[in-house]
């Protein structure tokens, strides 16, 4: 006797239909608006790029953008430094000294000092003088010693030519930076700095060295 077998029928063509429908309800749908702006889960993107912003919700997408505005100040800076002159000037030789006898005074100082002016350029100018100083060091002694002189300023130099001018310190008008005096550094040695203008504003310095710095007593 063989074994009966038993048979699963296929579900038919309407149930299978119920269950598809059933399975199409469970699932999630937004809806629609007649826009075009889809309805449940929602997707905002904000990007910011200098001074616009972009936003994205749903399919809609807004471009707002801000102004802003910026002051600018400004300020007077200082001057520019000179320019040079188109006169050399060159220092020929340094006679100044100490007079340190019989009684030493605030400021002992005397002598010259020689220099020429060679002017490049193609117009005459005169030179001022607009400072003069002495360093000296000896031993651990330094003295750095300002001063006037006459004549102030030189005569006409020519457009390329050169002339020559004594200076003579001004008695009584100098003045100097550290622990001693002219007499406190008899016999050292330093150098002498001069600064010089033209009539253009052009400027000019001359250094000379002195060897040996001479007291009187």
């Amino acid at each position: 006797m063989r074994p009966s077998l038993l048979r699963t029928a296929a579900p038919s063509t309407p149930r299978r239909l119920t269950l598809a429908l059933l399975v199409l309800a469970a699932l999630p749908f937004g809806c629609g608006d007649d826009a075009g702006t889809g309805g449940g889960g929602t997707m905002t993107t904000t990007s910011t790029t200098g001074s616009s912003t972009t936003s994205t919700t749903g399919s809609k997408m807004t471009t707002s953008s801000s102004t802003s505005s910026s002051s600018t100040s400004t300020g007077t800076g200082g001057e520019g430094g000179s320019s040079p002159s188109d006169v050399e000037a060159t220092i020929t030789d340094v006679a100044l000294f100490a007079d340190c006898m019989p009684i030493v005074g605030p400021d002992p100082m005397n002598g010259s000092f020689d220099a020429t002016f060679t002017n490049s350029g193609g117009t005459a100018t005169t030179m001022t003088v607009t400072g003069a100083r002495l360093e000296l060091t000896e031993m651990a002694e330094t003295l750095v010693w300002s001063f006037d002189v006459t004549p102030a300023s030189t005569g006409s130099v020519p457009a390329m030519g050169m002339i020559s001018a004594t200076f003579t310190k001004v008695t009584d008008s100098g003045s100097g930076t550290g622990t001693t005096g002219p007499c406190g550094v008899c016999g050292a040695a330093g150098q002498l700095f001069v600064d010089f203008a033209d009539d253009q504003g052009g400027t000019a310095s001359a250094t000379a060295p002195v060897e040996m710095f001479g007291c009187a007593f």
